[in-house]
């Protein structure tokens, strides 16, 4: 990967795997972008599902109990367990605050009976010319 520097932001490109991916750092986000051979709808629908945030999760902490549903509308709330090695683990409200399917989904994690703090985790799926639908 390389890095670029300006305007306050910096900016890493490079391969991953069979994927292109581009990293933009600022001083409030980092978003991470990639251009997969995977249909939208298809991640979309593993990242609707509570049950497999597990398998994409690169830290290797997160528990997500059994029995959630998918996502499927703003309001929703889904729970999970962070455990990191030798400390106790800890429980997170996520609450949904973005939903459009196959496009859009979006939540805010909080600790149990508190509101979000304001950290947003969103996830965005374009189909780009010529991919697979």
């Amino acid at each position: 990967m390389c890095g670029v520097n300006g305007g306050g932001e910096a900016t890493r490109v490079g391969d991953i795997g069979g994927a292109r991916v581009r990293v933009v750092r600022t001083t409030t986000s980092v978003r991470v972008e990639a251009t997969i051979p995977v249909p939208a709808a298809a991640l979309f629908g593993v990242m609707r599902d509570p049950l497999r945030h597990s398998e994409i999760d690169g830290s290797g902490t997160l528990r997500v109990p059994a029995g959630q549903s998918p996502i499927t509308a703003v309001g929703q709330r889904f729970s999970a367990q962070v455990h990191f090695p030798g400390r106790t683990a800890y429980p997170v409200v996520n609450h949904v605050v973005a939903f459009e399917p196959d496009r859009l989904l979006a939540w805010l994690p909080a600790d149990p009976d508190t509101p979000p703090l304001g950290i947003r985790w969103e996830w965005s799926f374009t189909g780009t010319p010529g991919a697979l639908r």
